[in-house]
């Protein structure tokens, strides 16, 4: 059975990404970037909305912590929600499970 890694090598680059900059803007081109260098597509690369989440198998890009923010973290989003999961608006309805963080 594979364990969780550090690497990007299990990630499926045809999946759409959400990315969470927590108001942020100006730092959307940085993650962009980051991802790209992790093998996820720009074109799959998507902001995200409080009124929708993704779906499970799909990622998120989230940046860490809100403010002054030093990594991205990278989840897949799941079916389960774990106790005492957090998240605003339709995020607050799915799971997600860290794979790996990227340096800001």
């Amino acid at each position: 059975m594979a364990s969780a890694s550090s690497s990007s090598s299990s990630i499926d680059s045809n999946k759409t990404i959400y990315l969470i900059v927590h108001g942020q803007r100006h730092l959307i081109d940085q993650v962009k970037y980051k991802l790209t260098s992790k093998g996820f597509k720009t074109e799959k690369m998507q902001m995200a909305s409080l009124d929708h989440a993704g779906n499970t198998g799909e990622y998120v890009a989230m940046i860490w912590p809100p403010t002054n923010s030093k990594d991205i973290v990278i989840s897949e989003v799941t079916d389960d929600l774990e106790d005492g999961a957090s998240g605003m608006g339709a995020w607050a309805t799915v799971g997600q499970k860290e794979l790996f963080r990227i340096s800001l």
